[in-house]
């Protein structure tokens, strides 16, 4: 008799019901669940079952309300119902998102910085400066001076002064560069001037001596070229001999000149043309072709120095005229009265009457106002019409007795 220590059974209960000490050497089973999913739940004095999910509970002081941090978005917590959060991400280059890669995974960034190992597999797999390295990893020397892309170099001979170690035909250049490589295809003056497509004469250029003095040079016939001083040149032109002014004899020829200054007595043959600004003529005849204009009235004489105005002052209808500005005549163009004589003195007596045409008859359709009749037919004859104008009407019996009674009475 007396109580076991262990047991392998607890008496009572049902399936799947939990034991729980209630106090000190008692037990009890706990409340069976109502429904699947529950779970135990301690209310301070015994267990029981509850609902698996907080749902439409508050949880009050036992736990805080859950809140979104940082690129999260969603609302609080607080066991009262279900929240759905989502991550602040987009594969667009926006401030403050979480990188999401779009559909074909990728993603747009600004400026990325990172530690990176490995090389690139191409230039597209970087962008900005990555592609294009501020500096060589391994310093390399061109002309002898050291670079590594961080700075400009110079080199002595090329950029700066100084000489380069040259070897081969660079150190003494002796053999010929082609015409089409921009040379000339020559190792001696004479050829290459000949291979660029000088001609004899030009050539022949490159024999004149450096003068010392100002020389004029003279393509001879023969294509030769020869240098001349001042004198010679003039008597090459048969401009005489003298080494400061000289009298021209004669010239012949066509051509122009310009700057051209004659002094003295001038006598020439043919005709001689003159464009541009004559400054000033002797007084005398000239029997030339001059063309263009004057510069100033100074540069002509007579008449010609007053183009503007004529020189004998002309009267126009009575007021004087000389060009010199326009004139208003009276009754032309002016109110006033024109000193006529003969017919036009008579405005009452006129020889013919302006307007009409043939066959037409003038009438008057008020004081000193004349019109022309319509014109009729063949065989009409002329009706008054009272104060209307009179018009041709066919000739009717009635039109017929009166012209008979007229001849009548005037013995027609």
């Amino acid at each position: 008799s007396g109580n076991a220590t262990s047991a392998t059974n607890v008496a009572g209960g049902a399936a799947n019901r939990i034991v729980f000490n209630t106090g000190s050497g008692a037990t009890s089973f706990i409340v069976a669940p109502t429904a699947s999913g529950q779970v135990l739940n301690w209310n301070g004095s015994a267990f029981n079952y509850v609902a698996g999910t907080i749902s439409g509970v508050s949880l009050g002081s036992n736990l805080n309300s859950l809140t979104a941090g940082t690129f999260l978005v969603g609302t609080a917590y607080n066991g009262s119902g279900a929240q759905t959060w989502t991550v602040d991400a987009t594969s667009a280059n926006t401030a403050s998102k979480v990188v999401a890669r779009d559909a074909s995974g990728n993603f747009s960034a600004g400026t990325i910085t990172a530690a990176l190992s490995g090389n690139a597999t191409t230039s597209s797999s970087t962008s900005g400066n990555a592609a294009t390295a501020t500096a060589l990893q391994t310093a390399r020397t061109i002309g002898g001076v050291s670079f590594n892309g961080t700075a400009n170099i110079n080199l002595p001979g090329v950029n700066t002064a100084g000489n380069q170690n040259t070897t081969g035909t660079a150190a003494n250049v002796t053999g010929t560069v082609a015409v089409a490589n921009g040379g000339t295809g020559a190792t001696t003056a004479a050829a290459a001037r000949t291979n660029l497509g000088a001609t004899t004469l030009g050539s022949n250029l490159f024999t004149i001596t450096n003068p010392s003095a100002i020389t004029f040079p003279r393509f001879n016939a023969d294509n030769t070229v020869t240098s001349l001083d001042a004198a010679s040149f003039r008597t090459a032109i048969g401009a005489g001999t003298s080494s400061t002014t000289g009298t021209v004899t004669s010239v012949s020829g066509t051509g122009t000149a310009s700057g051209l200054s004659l002094s003295g007595t001038v006598t020439t043959s043919g005709n001689i043309t003159l464009s541009g600004t004559v400054n000033s003529l002797a007084a005398g005849t000239y029997a030339i072709s001059i063309s263009g204009n004057a510069a100033t009235s100074s540069s002509t004489s007579g008449n010609a120095a007053t183009a503007t105005t004529l020189q004998t002052a002309r009267t126009i209808g009575g007021v004087s005229f000389n060009g010199s500005a326009n004139i208003n005549l009276p009754g032309v163009n002016t109110a006033g009265n024109q000193n006529t004589s003969g017919n036009a003195t008579t405005a009452t007596t006129a020889t013919n009457i302006a307007g009409g045409a043939a066959g037409r008859i003038p009438y008057n359709t008020g004081a000193g106002t004349t019109a022309f009749v319509a014109a009729g037919t063949a065989g009409q004859i002329l009706q008054s019409n009272g104060t209307s104008a009179p018009t041709f009407v066919n000739n009717t019996a009635a039109s017929k007795g009166y012209v008979q009674a007229m001849n009548i009475v005037f013995g027609f």
